[in-house]
């Protein structure tokens, strides 16, 4: 789990290199479970990230989930929770 200053929470699964479906599916709900439970940590919602630990310059959004690389996670982050907090903000 991450807390980004913006009040956003990133929950995090991390994997080396192959992943599926039921791995999205798993950090979704860990995302939801945080939005519900843990309001006053993330009181802007709460981000699912599936995090590849021995893979590079990897971008993208599948069902939901952020999938990134290692070398991408805190730059996407940033970008990731300005962008929610931001969409909360204006609706």
């Amino acid at each position: 789990m991450a807390i980004a200053p913006s009040g956003v929470v990133g929950a995090i699964e991390t994997k080396a290199k192959i992943y599926d479906a039921r791995h999205l599916a798993r950090v979704q709900e860990q995302a939801a479970w945080l939005a519900r439970r843990r309001r006053r940590w993330g009181r802007r919602g709460a981000l699912a990230v599936l995090c590849l630990v021995r893979m590079r310059g990897v971008e993208r959004v599948e069902d939901g989930v952020l999938v990134v690389s290692i070398d991408r996670l805190i730059p996407l982050l940033s970008v990731a929770a300005r962008m929610r907090s931001e969409a909360l903000s204006n609706g």
